[in-house]
């Protein structure tokens, strides 16, 4: 690779002599001015976020974004001194950047849920560029170079974890899998943290007297099963395997195979796509009136929708609200299959069916060795605190399915 115009040795003369050559000190700077890049296009990209995030996640990730572009800005600054060190200038206008980052501008102001996936895919980056430069410092045996890659990387791949999630079941499941010795595999895709990561206020979960943000409880499943050394996987599976042995799983970024598999992929509710619905969600638009009924008492309530699950909301909400108005225009639900696991476990309504009732086989579905966990399963009570019981019950089922 040709050297680049900025990098130039700044003394001529009476360089400190740092035991590395020049030739191979130019190439480590020229790997961190590509680092240096990337971290300032995602500095620009998060504080660009933090400006414009509306909805009902804003409180969470305004502050978020704020403390991940701070820390962002002073790292930018001590890559630069890491450049300077090794006597070489560090790049510095927007047409550097531009042709050195691997990171891609937003052209619009994107969703919450975008803006996360947009950021976690920044934060990767800079973990590929950083990776990328440390056979050059290897072969250089620049110790402090790569002392100072390995507290980046782990601050990257840190933050890119905590702005993913799962929900509750499957955290829970791989918290009691791991405490089993099983080995889990979590693998979460773009829906980070489930419904809990839209819920700004979590008025019920037990122990937490005063509340707490839907976010910040992800947070702590996560954290509670990286304890447990469980392996977190980001990827989307678009198709499965599921009667042949090991089960196989086809990802965007690969395929998985494991002897029994947990699914808990969740729910998420159905809204009109009024533009207003997003504005005014946590804010009097709610999904769950089971979560939120209790912030509307004496009010007036409308439900929209058809079927059993919007007749079982508005009698919820009937013993609550002043006055409850159920509005429908079928007189029966349908809700949408779980397509990648059509036509190979039996389901009902958009929902897995599983042998609860049956001891010791409570999660299990049609299919041996296949659980299912959370709101996948549950077309009743829906909750954070039962999607956790049922990820507790299915890794369980699944440690006394591999003893067999």
């Amino acid at each position: 690779n040709e050297p680049v115009n900025y990098m130039i040795d700044t003394q001529k003369e009476n360089i400190m002599d740092i035991g590395i050559n020049k030739k191979d000190r130019q190439l480590v700077a020229e790997g961190l001015s590509h680092l240096l890049a990337d971290s300032y296009t995602l500095y620009l990209k998060t504080h660009y976020f933090h400006w414009n995030v509306t909805g009902p996640m804003f409180n969470t990730l305004h502050l978020m974004f704020e403390a991940q572009y701070n820390e962002l800005a002073l790292a930018v600054d001590l890559i630069a001194e890491r450049i300077r060190a090794l006597d070489f200038y560090a790049p510095g206008t927007y047409s550097d950047f531009a042709k050195l980052t691997s990171i891609k501008e937003s052209e619009s102001v994107p969703k919450a849920n975008d803006m996360i996936a947009e950021l976690v895919a920044g934060h990767e980056a800079v973990c590929r560029t950083a990776r990328k430069v440390f056979p050059t410092v290897e072969k250089a045996a620049d110790e402090a170079t790569a002392d100072f890659l390995t507290q980046r990387l782990q601050l990257h791949e840190k933050t890119a974890w905590m702005l993913r999630s799962s929900g509750p079941a499957g955290y829970s499941a791989a918290v009691y899998a791991a405490r089993a010795n099983l080995n889990p595999v979590l693998i979460t895709g773009i829906a980070q943290g489930g419904q809990l990561m839209t819920t700004t206020e979590v008025d019920n979960w037990p122990a937490d007297a005063n509340g707490v943000q839907g976010p910040e409880l992800m947070a702590r499943f996560q954290k509670h099963a990286e304890r447990f050394n469980t392996e977190m996987i980001f990827d989307h599976i678009h198709t499965s395997h599921l009667k042949e042995k090991p089960i196989r799983l086809v990802g965007d970024s690969g395929e998985y195979t494991c002897d029994a598999l947990i699914i808990a992929t969740g729910a998420s509710a159905k809204y009109l796509g009024l533009p207003s619905e997003e504005k005014f969600n946590g804010k009097g638009v709610s999904a769950c009136a089971t979560c939120d009924g209790f912030f509307y008492r004496n009010q007036e309530v409308a439900v929209i929708g058809g079927g059993n699950t919007a007749v079982e909301e508005a009698l919820y909400l009937a013993n609550i609200a002043s006055k409850v108005t159920l509005v429908h225009r079928r007189d029966k639900f349908k809700a949408e299959a779980i397509l990648i696991f059509a036509g190979q476990l039996d389901m009902e309504g958009g929902y897995i069916i599983t042998q609860m009732g049956r001891a010791g086989n409570a999660t299990a579905t049609s299919v041996p060795g296949v659980f299912a966990a959370g709101d996948v399963q549950d077309h009743i009570y829906r909750q954070a605190i039962t999607s956790a019981g049922t990820g507790c019950m299915a890794a369980l089922d699944a440690e006394r399915y591999l003893d067999k």
